[in-house]
C-alpha cells in the first residue's frame, strides 16, 4: 500500500497503480483551507482536477466525521472509500514526563490562521500572563501559514506583550 499524505498528491496515484499495482490510500486534512484561498479560476480548476484524480484512490482517510462530511461530496468520494481515523497518540506504556511545569507552557500546533482561533488563543494568553502567578507563562506557536495569513500573524505578534510570543 502507498499512503499519500493529502489530496494535493492525487496526481501520483495513477502512475503508482500502473507501476506497482498496489492500493493507494489518501489522507484528507485541511485541503479546503489551502485551496479555498486561491483565486476563483484556479480554485475551481484545482477542485475539478482533484475530483477527477480521486477515482484513482482505493481509500480515503479523514481525520474526523466532520471533515469527511465536507470532503466526500466536494470531491465525490463513494461512501465505501471513505474511512475515519481520528488524530491522536496512544499513550499506553508511556509515563508522565519528569520535566518541571515551571515555567508553564501553552503550545499551538496548527495552521496559523484566524479560522483555527489563533487570535483567541493569543488574547487568552495575554490575559493569563497579566496574572502575577503566570508572569513567566510561555506560548509556543508553530504550523503552516499561507501568504494571506502573514499579515494576520504579524498583527498578533505586535499585539502581544514584549517577546511574549
Amino acid at each position: 500500500m502507498v499512503y499519500l499524505a493529502n489530496a494535493l498528491l492525487l496526481g501520483l496515484a495513477r502512475r503508482i497503480n500502473q507501476e506497482l499495482n498496489i492500493p493507494v490510500v489518501c489522507a484528507l486534512q485541511d485541503e479546503d483551507t489551502w485551496l479555498d484561498v486561491m483565486r476563483p479560476e484556479y480554485q475551481a480548476e484545482t477542485w475539478r482536477i482533484i475530483q477527477e484524480q480521486a477515482a484513482e484512490i482505493d481509500a480515503f482517510i479523514a481525520v474526523s466525521r466532520y471533515y469527511a462530511d465536507i470532503m466526500q461530496p466536494r470531491i465525490k468520494i463513494p461512501g465505501e472509500k471513505m474511512h475515519i481515523i481520528h488524530i491522536g497518540i496512544n499513550l499506553d506504556g508511556y509515563e508522565t514526563s519528569s520535566l518541571p511545569f515551571n515555567p508553564p507552557v501553552i503550545g499551538f500546533f496548527s495552521q496559523l490562521c484566524e479560522y483555527y482561533g489563533l487570535d483567541i488563543l493569543v488574547d487568552a494568553f495575554i490575559k493569563l500572563k497579566s496574572d502575577r502567578q503566570l508572569k513567566d507563562l510561555k506560548l509556543f506557536i508553530t504550523g503552516g501559514m499561507t501568504k494571506d495569513n502573514q499579515k494576520y500573524v504579524h498583527g498578533l505578534q505586535k499585539s502581544s506583550p514584549e517577546k511574549a510570543i
